[in-house]
C-alpha cells in the first residue's frame, strides 16, 4: 500500500514532523526503545501506530483494520526513517523539466565541486543551511536554490515556488541531490570566508609624511 518509490520529499518531511509529535509520548512509555516491536506499541500506544498508518492509508481510524494488516502497513513505514545511503546526483529531470547544478571548477591541479556556483548561489543555499538545525525542511529550499534550468540564474524564479516543485521530488532523488551539494559545502565555505574576511579587515593605515 505504501510505494516507497512515489513517496516525495515532501511527504517524508510531514511524516517527520508527525513523529516529532508522538515522541514525547513515547519516551514516557518505554524505558529501552531499542527493544520495541511494532505489536508492542500496538498494544501500549495504540495512538502512535494509528497515527502512522492514518498518515499512509488516509484511513479515518484504524478500529475496524485487520490488526495484522495495520502492523504491516506500520512496519513498512517505520523503516521509511531509514534512508538508504545516499549517492551523488548531479542533474534530473522532474515535471518535464531538467535541473543541473553548477558545473565544477579545475583549479591548476584541484578540482573545485560546483566551483561555477555564483557567490549568490552559495551564500543563499549557506543560509537556509543554518536554518535547518539539522531538519529537513529547508532541503526544498537548497535544491531550488542550486539546481536551475539552462540560462536560468537566482534572479529569473521564486525560490519559494521552485522549492515547492522540489518538494514534489521523489524521496530517493532529492537525497541523492542534497548529499551532492553537501559534499560540495566546504568549497563554498572557504570562499565565503575569505570574501567576509577581505570585507571586514581593517584597511592598513598610510604611512604618515615625514618632514
Amino acid at each position: 500500500m505504501i510505494d516507497v518509490t512515489k513517496i516525495s520529499i515532501a511527504q517524508f518531511i510531514d511524516y517527520c514532523k508527525l513523529l516529532e509529535t508522538l515522541q514525547p509520548e513515547l519516551d514516557k512509555r518505554f524505558d529501552d526503545k531499542a527493544k520495541i516491536t511494532g505489536l508492542d506499541l500496538f498494544t501500549r500506544y495504540p495512538e502512535y501506530v494509528g497515527a502512522v498508518v492514518k498518515f499512509w492509508t488516509g484511513w479515518d481510524t484504524v478500529k475496524d483494520k485487520d490488526p495484522d494488516l495495520v502492523l504491516g502497513i506500520f512496519a513498512v513505514a517505520d523503516k521509511l526513517t531509514v534512508l538508504p545511503e545516499p549517492r551523488e546526483l548531479k542533474a534530473f529531470e522532474h515535471e518535464g523539466a531538467f535541473y543541473h547544478a553548477p558545473a565544477d571548477l579545475q583549479l591548476l591541479n584541484k578540482l573545485a565541486p560546483m566551483g561555477k556556483a555564483t557567490f549568490g548561489q552559495a551564500l543563499e543555499a549557506l543560509q537556509i543551511e543554518q536554518l535547518m538545525h539539522g531538519k529537513y525542511e529547508m532541503i526544498p529550499y537548497v535544491l531550488a536554490t542550486l539546481f536551475l534550468k539552462e540560462g536560468e540564474t537566482l534572479d529569473d524564479i521564486d525560490i519559494s515556488e521552485r522549492a515547492a516543485t522540489m518538494g514534489r521530488l521523489p524521496l530517493t532523488q532529492a537525497m541523492n541531490a542534497y548529499f551532492f551539494l553537501a559534499r560540495s559545502a566546504s568549497t563554498w565555505l572557504k570562499r565565503i570566508n575569505r570574501y567576509l574576511e577581505a570585507k571586514v579587515m581593517p584597511k592598513p593605515a598610510k604611512p604618515e609624511l615625514v618632514h
